[in-house]
């Protein structure tokens, strides 16, 4: 269709300014030693039609309104392949971790560094260990969840006010099969225009998941937060009126049921993933630090390129688990 390939060229488009963007202000910080980062919102031109809704799939990948991002970690973003498990994510994690030894429901709330290792306070008792990996997201840290004993440190308490949780969800629907007229796993979006806030009240579909009749519905930044807020049959109907609007009420008579997530709800969690404003971008490498010598931390917050996913938190759960070995060495 004519009008798919003018909006993946202007994506195209922001994707090549943004990493302009990014060159001219390390350049400028470099030459004059002033930290330099501007927002997405900062670059993005309305130069035609499909124009905000491209720079809004760069949103739609780090959860958060244009505005709000740092055009520097977003040009540092690694983006790579999506695959779904049909077991479900979970499965997939549970089957990676057989055989360790995992306890599960047994939250922690204190960290205290002792002279010869840590003492971990949890739900169901006191645990003594040489070492320690935090892995928690950066909402919890943010919250004081878990109590440090000494306390986090100032420069890391700074970073946590510049990387924080974003807003993503999905509303996920259940059609007969056959119901929308579209090849399986096709991604679909629609015109938007920013609101006076310069937010996009919208999102994408990926249609007919793998032949299956599912589809999602992803939305991000304020507005997925308005939707989750206002509770999950919102953002179900808000999809589900949608696509009739794009493919006449059939749709709705084929629709079996949904579900939709609401990570900002998730007291382990308290967001989908992190995202740094402007200014924020070298702050990953901050939160990445080990505190009081045997605290490590680890997660997608702290990779400086694969941020905001699994294989970043993966790699990162890796690269603390090096740190710690080389420490009992």
């Amino acid at each position: 269709m004519e009008d798919d390939a003018v909006l993946w060229d202007e994506v195209d488009e922001i994707h090549g300014a943004i990493n302009e963007a990014a060159r001219i202000d390390a350049e400028i910080e470099a030459s004059t030693g002033s930290p330099t980062d501007r927002s997405l919102a900062d670059i993005w031109q309305n130069k035609g039609r499909w124009s905000f809704t491209a720079a809004m799939t760069f949103a739609l990948s780090i959860a958060r309104d244009l505005p709000d991002t740092s055009l520097r970690d977003i040009s540092a973003w690694e983006g790579g392949d999506d695959w779904f498990c049909r077991e479900g994510f979970g499965h997939l994690i549970a089957c990676t971790a057989q055989g360790l030894p995992i306890k599960l429901a047994t939250p922690v709330t204190e960290i205290k560094s002792l002279t010869d290792g840590v003492q971990i306070t949890t739900a169901t008792g006191k645990i003594k260990a040489r070492t320690v990996v935090v892995t928690v997201s950066v909402g919890v840290l943010a919250e004081d969840i878990i109590h440090f004993d000494p306390p986090l440190e100032s420069d890391r308490r700074s970073a946590l006010e510049l990387i924080t949780m974003g807003d993503y969800n999905h509303a996920g629907l259940l059609f007969r099969p056959g119901a929308l007229p579209v090849q399986p796993d096709t991604w679909l979006t629609y015109h938007l225009e920013p609101d006076a806030n310069g937010i996009a009240r919208g999102g994408g579909f990926l249609c007919n998941i793998s032949n299956t009749g599912l589809t999602s519905f992803e939305s991000s930044g304020s507005f997925s937060r308005q939707l989750q807020d206002a509770g999950p049959e919102s953002a179900i109907e808000h999809a589900l009126e949608t696509l009739v609007g794009f493919f006449g009420t059939a749709v709705r008579k084929a629709f079996i049921k949904g579900h939709a997530s609401a990570w900002r709800n998730e007291p382990y969690v308290r967001g989908s993933y992190a995202g740094a404003s402007p200014g924020g971008h070298d702050k990953r490498a901050v939160l990445c630090k080990s505190h009081a010598e045997r605290v490590h931390f680890a997660g997608e917050a702290t990779h400086t390129s694969q941020q905001c996913s699994v294989s970043g938190a993966h790699l990162e759960g890796l690269r603390a688990a090096e740190d710690v070995l080389a420490q009992l060495r």
